[in-house]
């Protein structure tokens, strides 16, 4: 069985009751942005569950416990990256972790990474059947009634601990009480993570330096705050809250773009040349992939770039933006970028404008490269995407008529294709990757 589509987190349990109600074995993968997690499943029951931040996290814990010193996960960091191990492996061969401890961290770390999957806004889904689960994983057994049901239970709470913590971009700070120290009881955890908010980390990325999950961080955070050792320091209005949803939105809808014309190049046949333009061949397998991945993402990333608008003046805000950048790199570059605006709503306006340009460029490229039958099933999701943004940002619409920009953008964009004749051929042949003489990409 192969499934495959969009979620939000009311679908998710859904379709993991199917799974489990069949009893199927085979592998989930779900991604949001730049966020992958993959479970395997046997027998209809969790059996593991992956992230592709999942190494760093269990890194940052470590030290957030003081296992580690920064210093030492640095290195093994380097060292597993160099001989392309796992973290975990490395820390045990090093003699810095004993192996009993990092399997519980691991363990632990599985079961947080599914129930997280629960707080995200939306994602998308791809299930395949297994006969077997890869050999040399740790297992867990973890029912999927019982992973929902806590899943429900962490949504409840996350509403209440909202309530105090607006969002992933607000930024707290120490308050006097915590900066003098006195008669405060916390334990090491606690103070390192109360470190962490400085008046310039965001919510986020306190979060992911702390090594906790967004649940965890979230109710820590909450725990501080109503200690009276934590308080935000950036209020609505300012410039970061201002940018943040529009930034947000157009992030999300150009990585659906993004991953568009990636999947449709992964269709493509490919050849590897060296610098001549003659065949080469390259006998690893895993290398193959390795460099036909590389010159994609090269390849797509030019294409997005070439597609950004003419600065306007000095201006240039979106040099820095790039949808291979994590969503709060991209808020930061152009908080960044947009200083010279003393009026964050203006600013916000202009940053709209320049944003609804760069998708309407983008737009009208995607045809010519996807072919019209891919890009009107994109636009679909696009129209999803953007119904559910509107429901869940309705000030956004209110106030810069950003989803009716880019309503207005995605028809132009369907009439467009609705009138193949004016659309010139999209053309064939085989994708090349250059290769040099030791097998790497130029």
């Amino acid at each position: 069985m192969h499934l495959k589509g969009s979620f939000e987190a009311s679908s998710l349990a859904g379709i993991l009751q199917l799974l489990s109600q069949e009893r199927k074995t085979g592998v989930l993968r779900l991604t949001s942005g730049d966020a992958e997690v993959q479970l395997f499943i046997q027998e209809g029951a969790v059996i593991y569950a992956r992230s592709n931040q999942q190494e760093m996290r269990i890194g940052a814990l470590l030290k957030s416990k003081g296992v580690i010193t920064a210093e030492q996960l640095e290195d093994c960091l380097a060292t597993a990256r160099r001989e392309k191990a796992a973290l975990g492996s490395v820390l045990v061969k090093k003699g810095l972790v004993d192996v009993k401890v990092l399997k519980e961290i691991i363990a632990d770390q599985a079961e947080q990474v599914i129930y997280n999957v629960f707080l995200w806004d939306k994602g998308q889904f791809n299930y395949s059947d297994a006969e077997q689960i890869p050999k040399g994983l740790l297992v867990t057994n973890l029912d999927i009634m019982n992973v929902i049901l806590e899943a429900t239970r962490r949504i409840d709470e996350m509403d209440v601990l909202k309530k105090e913590i607006p969002g992933d971009q607000a930024v707290f700070a120490m308050t006097e009480k915590a900066a003098k120290g006195e008669e405060i009881k916390l334990s090491p955890p606690e103070w390192r993570f109360l470190s962490l908010f400085d008046g310039q980390r965001t919510v986020a990325e306190a979060i992911t330096d702390s090594g906790y999950d967004k649940y965890n961080g979230y109710k820590m955070l909450h725990s501080l705050i109503s200690l009276g050792l934590a308080e935000m320091v950036e209020e609505v209005g300012t410039p970061t809250s201002e940018y943040a949803g529009i930034v947000e939105v157009y992030d999300d809808i150009l990585r659906e773009v993004r991953k568009a014309v990636e999947d449709f190049m992964r269709q493509r046949p490919f050849v590897l040349v060296d610098e001549e333009g003659r065949r080469v061949k390259v006998d690893d397998p895993d290398k193959i992939r390795s460099l036909r991945e590389d010159q994609l993402v090269k390849w797509t990333a030019g294409i997005m770039e070439q597609c950004k608008p003419e600065p306007k003046g000095s201006r240039d805000p979106l040099a820095g933006f790039s949808v291979y950048n994590t969503q709060e790199k991209n808020i930061k570059e152009l908080v960044v970028a947009m200083k010279d605006y003393k009026d964050p709503t203006r600013g916000g306006l202009f940053l709209a404008v320049t944003l609804r340009e760069y998708l309407t460029r983008l737009m009208e490229r995607i045809p010519l490269l996807i072919g019209a039958e891919l890009t009107q099933e994109l636009l679909w999701e696009l129209e999803r995407m953007v119904r559910y943004m509107l429901r869940r940002s309705p000030n956004l619409a209110e106030k810069h008529d950003l989803f009716g920009d880019i309503r207005r953008v995605l028809k132009k964009t369907e009439d467009r294709i609705r009138d193949k004749d004016s659309l010139p051929k999209r053309s064939g042949g085989v994708f090349a990757v250059r290769v040099d003489q030791a097998g790497g990409m130029r």
